[in-house]
């Protein structure tokens, strides 16, 4: 959560996945359980933490924070996938190669081939480093760090 001051108040601007937390938060129990298991286990561990979240600071108590939440619209995947490609390429571009091959390791071998066609065709180094890195151990913290900075860079 980042809180923004305005005009004297003070606005907290949720991101798409702690929005979908808070919609996930207020379904049944059985509903909750059943889309947690479809997911990949590291995927469920970030939402059960943001859930674990939600419940400790009792945001679903209070109905206008709740209503405010659920009315807001989520991100489309298309939405979601355009900003992927554009901090991948924006890593690629204004950075150093093996920035944008560690962003490239945070995502699931489809995921990334359909990020790597949207870079240039005539710059390889992407690749290069993306063939160093991933038979290496690179630090998951490192990893996820990338990620967070890259995607702070665009909102």
């Amino acid at each position: 959560m980042v809180a923004r001051a305005f005009k004297g108040a003070t606005v907290m601007t949720l991101s798409p996945l702690r929005k979908l937390s808070m919609r996930l938060a207020s379904l049944c129990l059985d509903d909750r359980q059943w889309i947690l298991s479809q997911l990949a286990d590291n995927e469920r561990h970030t939402i059960t933490g943001l859930l674990a979240e939600i419940d400790d600071l009792g945001l679903l108590k209070d109905p206008s924070i709740g209503h405010a939440v659920l009315a807001e619209p989520i991100k489309s995947v298309d939405q979601v996938s355009d900003i992927k490609k554009h901090i991948l390429l924006q890593l690629a571009a204004n950075g150093h190669p093996a920035w944008a091959a560690i962003f490239l390791l945070n995502f699931d071998a489809v995921s990334r081939e359909k990020l790597i066609e949207n870079l240039p065709n005539d710059d390889n180094s992407v690749l290069q480093w993306l063939a160093k890195l991933s038979s290496s151990n690179v630090p998951p913290a490192l990893v996820k760090a990338v990620q967070q900075l890259a995607s702070q860079q665009v909102s």
